[in-house]
């Protein structure tokens, strides 16, 4: 029996050094994650500073920091992302991997696995704490907090390039405008749910549904990424409908016009989003 636990025991580290040196080469690693992670973000460069073998087979990058290309200038950075083998990829064609770290005081998990032509990628988000997310700061003026959860399911291919699916949910949050619309300065929400396509530098929102006390909204459209990511078209469209207690804020002379313009029955106000991040243009209209 003892010496079938030390064969176990030598097989055990065996396969552990198979792991960390042959599917996680060090350096070598942490560049081809860092260069497959900026390729499914257009403008923004991916910086690992570290690649660490862990106890258990996996390794650790830390000093990860997120870069706006081509100023090179940082917009977010995590402390460490733990990596270990995604034990299914022993068994099919392609090599993969988990990872797993704690973001913006809540976390992000998934797997990546690659195949012979492209790369399938997973991503679950959980209660990420978006008004601490930097990049937003840099897109736009306009301020959005809440919790962030969902499901992001992301392929790069050598024929179609890169394509995703997210489905978010982000609730209990606020929009603060840069300049107020009619007295109102800030909005907030008890969740916004979205379905968003990617396909290569085409955003599509197929749907998202804004629910709470002061607004109820709906939006759609597109987004047209470019470099630098500020100088993004937006082409975008929705309905807002303001409820009592967003009206009971505003002066009796603003909440008249405001049911004046809204007709009985109706789904509220029209509004489209032109122009790009850094200078949007916003139109309403009933």
């Amino acid at each position: 029996m003892k010496r079938a636990g030390t064969y176990i025991t030598i097989y055990i580290i065996a396969i552990t050094a198979l792991f960390i040196y042959v599917l996680f080469p060090s350096e070598k690693f942490g560049e081809f994650i860092a260069y497959h992670a900026a390729s499914g973000m257009s403008g923004i460069a991916v910086e690992i500073n570290d690649v660490k073998p862990t106890l258990l087979p996996g390794i650790r990058l830390k000093k990860i920091h997120f870069l706006l290309q081509p100023t090179g200038l940082p917009i977010a950075g995590i402390k460490g992302i733990k990596v270990s083998p995604h034990y299914t990829s022993i068994f099919k064609a392609g090599k993969g991997f988990n990872f797993k770290s704690g973001l913006f005081g809540g976390n992000i998990s998934g797997h990546t696995i690659f195949l012979e032509k492209n790369s399938i990628t997973v991503i679950n988000l959980n209660e990420i704490n978006i008004d601490r997310i930097e990049a937003l700061g840099l897109l736009t003026e306009q301020q959005l907090s809440g919790l962030l959860s969902g499901k992001i399911d992301y392929t790069l291919s050598s024929a179609a390039g890169r394509e995703a699916l997210a489905t978010l949910k982000l609730i209990n949050g606020a929009l603060t405008l840069s300049e107020p619309f009619f007295t109102i300065e800030s909005i907030s929400f008890e969740k916004i749910e979205s379905e968003i396509l990617l396909s290569n530098d085409i955003i599509r929102i197929k749907s998202c549904t804004l629910k709470g006390a002061q607004i109820d909204g709906t939006l759609s459209g597109g987004i047209t990424l470019k470099t630098p990511l500020e100088k993004s078209r937006l082409t975008l469209s929705g309905m807002f409908k303001p409820h009592h207690t967003l009206l009971a804020s505003l002066s009796e002379e603003v909440s008249a016009a405001i049911f004046q313009q809204e007709r009985p029955g109706t789904k509220g106000f029209s509004f489209t989003i032109g122009g790009t991040f850094d200078k949007l243009d916003f139109n309403s209209r009933k």
